[in-house]
């Protein structure tokens, strides 16, 4: 199969669940007895918060060496220019400051703190498993998808569908769960890689991997607006990866509206950065290194005793 491969590899801690033991394509609303939901945020290309800058300690330098270098990097993105130019790189020799060992940023919690005691009791009685979970999807004009699902990333067992989702919205997920009527869940971990089909149809890539006896209704599956999420199996058998694509279904009837939202979110983020770094190239920076070597205390007391 050929795609336009851009492989997003998203480590997700997804939650599938057996929801439908009926081989049919059609994914319907399930009955109260487990819910899914994505618990976490989705990725919307919403930059990351830039960290507070450190204050940096008042250092005293004994030597320093500078070099000019000539930089000649890929482009961040596709389509944009490349990031070129002269640097100037510093390397500055300091005294030791002695500054103080960092602190933990973690307080150690008592082992009977009744917080803590009652978290981990609620976690025991709730959280049952986590599992990874390896899926490649082609994606043909936002309106179908091809889909294949390995279990526990072996290719025995493997299911493939032809989905009417486009499983880019799936790209921004990072937590996926299913919740049991009795609050038990499962966490599961996504690794998918997703990609835009070439100029080829689906039809043609079906036929070119060998897979002409395709079921006619793989190509008449109803738009996901129509008749909300719908399959059809044209390789594999009933088993676990078949139940991951009915719970996937399963999500997307449930997150669907979050998760287009945030798709359409991410790629006007991705053209508008795009277009910036277009219209500013940007330049490489000057590097300055600075380090010490640190003296043991230890050896600083014997130092000073012995020149007494």
């Amino acid at each position: 199969m050929t795609t336009k491969s851009y492989l997003i590899a998203t480590i997700n801690l997804c939650l599938i669940a057996p929801l439908f033991s009926q081989r049919t394509g059609i994914s319907q609303p399930t009955s109260t007895e487990s819910v899914t939901t994505i618990p976490g945020l989705i990725a919307d290309g919403t930059p990351p918060k830039t960290s507070e800058q450190v204050e940096l300690p008042k250092l005293d330098l004994w030597n320093t060496l500078s070099r000019d270098i000539y930089v000649n990097r890929a482009p961040l993105m596709r389509g944009t220019p490349r990031v070129e130019g002269m640097i100037r790189v510093t390397m500055n020799m300091a005294i030791d400051p002695e500054l103080p060992k960092p602190s933990s940023t973690l307080p150690a919690l008592p082992p009977d703190d009744p917080k803590i005691v009652a978290a981990l009791e609620d976690l025991r009685k709730k959280y049952q498993e986590t599992e990874l979970l390896f899926l490649s999807a082609t994606v043909y004009g936002r309106l179908k998808t091809l889909l294949t699902v390995y279990p526990s990333g072996r290719r025995e067992g493997a299911v493939t569908v032809v989905s009417n989702l486009n499983f880019g919205h799936f790209s921004g997920v990072s937590l996926f769960r299913v919740t049991d009527d009795d609050g038990s869940y499962r966490d599961y971990g996504l690794l998918m890689g997703v990609g835009g089909g070439d100029k080829r149809t689906l039809r043609e890539d079906l036929e070119l991997s060998g897979r002409e006896a395709v079921n006619p209704a793989a190509f008449e599956l109803p738009d996901v607006r129509v008749r909300g999420p719908e399959f059809v199996v044209i390789e594999g058998e009933e088993g676990k990866a078949l139940d991951t694509v009915r719970s996937l279904h399963e999500l997307y009837r449930t997150e669907g509206r979050r998760m287009e939202a945030a798709f359409y979110a991410r790629q006007r983020a991705s053209a508008k950065r795009k277009a910036e770094l277009i219209a500013n190239p940007p330049k490489p920076e000057d590097i300055t290194i600075t380090f010490w070597k640190r003296t043991p205390k230890s050896s600083k007391l014997q130092s000073e005793e012995a020149g007494r």
